[in-house]
Formats: C-alpha cells, sequence, structure tokens
C-alpha cells in the first residue's frame, strides 16, 4: 500500500524527469521503483533498518541512484511511506 506522501513524491519526481530528461530515463527510472517494490513485496526484511517507532520498524532500500524507499511492514500490509530523492537528482 502507498501513502499519499510517497505517491506524491513519485508523482512529482517522475513530472521533474519529464521536463529534463529522454524518454527512456523516465523509463527506466519508474522500471527501478516498480521492481524494488516487488523485491520489497517479496522479502519485506531487505531493506536497512532506519528506525523503530512503537511496534513498527521502518526499512529503506536503494530504488534508483539517486533515490531511496522507505518503508514498514507487518504479517498484514507492507507500506510504503517516503520516497526521499536526494538533491542532485531534482
Amino acid at each position: 500500500v502507498w501513502n499519499k506522501k510517497a505517491l506524491k513524491a513519485f508523482k512529482a519526481q517522475a513530472r521533474g524527469i519529464g521536463k529534463n530528461t529522454s524518454y527512456q530515463y523516465i523509463k527506466t527510472f519508474s522500471y527501478n521503483i516498480c521492481k524494488t517494490v516487488a523485491s520489497i513485496s517479496a522479502m519485506p526484511s531487505i531493506g536497512r533498518i532506519e528506525k523503530v517507532v512503537g511496534n513498527r520498524t521502518y526499512r529503506s532500500i536503494p530504488s534508483h541512484p539517486k533515490s531511496r524507499i522507505y518503508y514498514w511492514y507487518n504479517e498484514n500490509e507492507i507500506r510504503i511511506v517516503d520516497i526521499i530523492f536526494s538533491a542532485e537528482s531534482r
């Protein structure tokens, strides 16, 4: 499940990339994000632990050379909470 903040960040970055780069770069960017989400779905513990708050362990994983996906999971769901892009990619 995508958090609204994460989805908004993804859409904004995709629009920004679209203005400054080629179609192939946009395609690769989107593919890498989807591939990373599929990897998280297959093995949720794959990401690096960032912090623990209550019963939630927040993790991150690189999804593209200039971005990371932040998420948490439990036995019922995986929640994508944010995508952080480096300043160089904006």
